[in-house]
């Protein structure tokens, strides 16, 4: 009789320990809870697999919440339907540099069951590095490109060229040909010496200053990134530690950058940076400006954001201007996630 007890109890025991063993692809409840994918800073998704198809379940879906924190009963949770083999839900408005725990689950009838737990860990934030929750997701770091603190200019650079100097000269012009009097780099589809680029990414962004000095992924903002800046920021013109410059404000979150005014150069001479008429703050954008002009193309200017402030008529406004290549003017990175 002992011997025969004893039996029982050791099958109770493997049955209790195969229950509580984590499958790689679905679980002993017939769901399992799969790798998460594709996480950023506040995003991650969330992949699961029914491991039992019949019946089929009324939901499916993922439990989350902070590591050490997951409660079924009170966790967030995110619907996924009635489910299909595969299933996976993106969720958002996570904490950057957070580890967070997660299930899958079904629902049969009124009965909930759960895969095993996984973590993940969401992307810690760059240095120097500010979310304005803009709908793109992308960063703006707090200084600009060799910039000590976020009230000083920093360096200034020539379009394309990667190091900052202090003499803008068309003659000392990186991709300037004195000889056939034309640049060598981003001449768009037409003109002589063609290359069919306009932009850095399209040369694997080995001409874009701020992936060079900073790495990662962070650049020199496009037109679009900025204008997605200026539309999703409040942005006036203040005076922080004895230094003129525009505040942009988040309309998304508490974030906050200051674009210090800083003109550009030319040769050594520096344009008007500000007075008691006109402030002005050239940022490079990453886009040569193309035209067609008498007869041939022009590829001698490139795009900037130009903040401005005008004391005389109490005025601001955004200028998305153009200036020659060689000139010197500012660089404000931006960084994807």
């Amino acid at each position: 009789m002992k011997k025969l007890l004893f039996a029982l109890f050791a099958v109770l025991a493997v049955l209790t320990s195969c229950k509580k063993v984590n499958l790689s692809h679905g679980d002993a409840d017939g769901v399992g809870t799969l790798g998460a994918e594709n996480i950023t800073l506040h995003t991650a998704k969330l992949n699961g697999r029914l491991t039992i198809l019949d019946p089929q379940p009324k939901e499916v879906g993922f439990i989350y919440d902070r590591k050490g924190h997951l409660k079924p009963a009170s966790s967030p949770r995110v619907d996924c339907g009635t489910g299909a083999e595969y299933f996976w839900a993106t969720i958002e408005n996570l904490d950057p540099g957070t580890e967070y725990d997660y299930l899958a689950y079904r629902i049969v009838g009124k009965k909930k069951y759960y895969g095993s737990m996984q973590s993940f860990s969401t992307a810690s934030m760059p240095e120097y590095a500010v979310d304005l929750g803009l709908p793109s997701g992308k960063l703006w770091r707090d200084r600009n490109l060799g910039a000590e603190v976020p009230t000083e200019r920093g360096g200034y650079y020539a379009w394309a060229e990667t190091g900052s100097k202090s003499n803008f000269t068309e003659q000392g012009y990186k991709f300037y040909d004195s000889h056939y009097i034309i640049y060598t780099r981003y001449s768009g589809n037409g003109g002589y010496n063609t290359d069919g680029k306009e932009r850095f990414y399209q040369y694997d962004y080995e001409d874009d200053a701020a992936r060079r000095a900073l790495g990662g992924k962070w650049r020199v903002p496009s037109y679009a990134e900025w204008e997605e800046l200026q539309s999703n920021c409040y942005y006036n013109w203040e005076k922080i530690n004895d230094v003129w410059g525009f505040m942009f404000r988040s309309k998304n979150n508490d974030g906050k950058i200051f674009l210090p005014v800083g003109g550009y150069k030319n040769g050594t001479t520096e344009s008007v940076r500000y007075s008691n008429y006109e402030a002005q703050g050239y940022y490079w954008m990453d886009q040569v400006r193309l035209r067609h002009y008498n007869g041939d193309w022009d590829n001698l200017s490139a795009w900037v954001f130009n903040p401005r402030y005008n004391s005389g008529y109490m005025d601001k406004e955004i200028a998305y201007d153009v200036i020659l290549r060689y000139f010197g003017a500012m660089i404000r990175p931006i960084c994807e996630e």
